[in-house]
């Protein structure tokens, strides 16, 4: 009986983290409100609560609550990418870039970590920033795709030229190959070179069935253009329908209104 009992989690914070774990998160902010009730002053709990309102799509009041913990103790890593976001998306720009900026300035910054704080300061357009992030981040693992992946679409976004992002998203391709939207990426900036023939050397190692995950109209429409061009009619058909589909929502978008 005692091992049954030293087995199950003591505090509210670990019965909250437990449960989340297990997929009951509706349940584990319950846990988190009713210790909040009784021990107002628990950081940890309030900070917790957060992530997890953050998690549930309920940011302005995971908002409010990360502010709270933040008067209380200092807030891990994932603590302060959250409030950031809760930040952005309750359309706070100015306390959001703040965040996500100190966040960026931390000398031991966790790799996924950067990463989701390089495409925050990218939703905010502040792209020299997230390819500053970026560089760092290669410096200490250069072989990191995602940073390669974010360090290209910064620079574009920058207003680079495309040949500045092609080594660099051929090298995410090369080490994360099962990545379809690295591939895609490359794919129309070869394109936009005018290298049609190696662009659709790429755009064969794509499964048909994997290209209906392209989501930019832009990009399908040159992909298209390329698959024609190479009388790649499963593809073109594959990419016309996308297209078609983005028609259809634009339509029911308008008709809505």
């Amino acid at each position: 009986m005692d091992c049954e009992k030293s087995s199950q989690p003591n505090s509210a914070v670990e019965r909250a983290t437990n449960l989340a774990g297990h997929g009951f998160l509706k349940g584990a902010i319950d846990v988190l409100e009713v210790e909040l009730a009784r021990a107002p002053d628990d950081g940890k709990a309030w900070q917790l609560r957060g992530e997890l309102l953050h998690q549930a799509g309920d940011f302005a009041t995971a908002l409010d609550n990360m502010e709270r913990a933040q008067l209380l103790v200092p807030l891990t890593q994932r603590g302060q990418l959250v409030l950031a976001d809760c930040y952005a998306r309750c359309g706070h720009k100015e306390p959001a870039k703040f965040a996500y900026e100190l966040l960026a300035g931390e000398a031991e910054l966790d790799a996924t970590v950067a990463i989701q704080v390089q495409q925050g300061l990218g939703s905010l357009g502040e792209w020299r920033e997230a390819a500053k992030l970026c560089r760092r981040v290669l410096e200490q693992t250069p072989d990191d795709d995602q940073a390669l992946f974010a360090l290209a679409r910064a620079l574009l976004q920058l207003g680079q030229p495309s040949e500045t992002a092609v080594p660099l998203l051929r090298r995410a391709v090369y080490l994360a190959p099962h990545v379809e939207q690295y591939r895609v990426a490359l794919v129309t900036q070869l394109v936009d070179q005018g290298r049609c023939d190696e662009a659709y050397a790429e755009l064969e190692l794509l499964p048909v069935g994997e290209l209906k995950h392209v989501c930019c109209k832009g990009c399908l429409r040159r992909l298209l253009e390329l698959a024609v061009l190479h009388g790649d009619s499963g593809r073109a058909a594959a990419f016309a329908a996308q297209l078609a589909k983005f028609a259809e929502q634009g339509a029911s978008a308008h008709g809505g209104e």
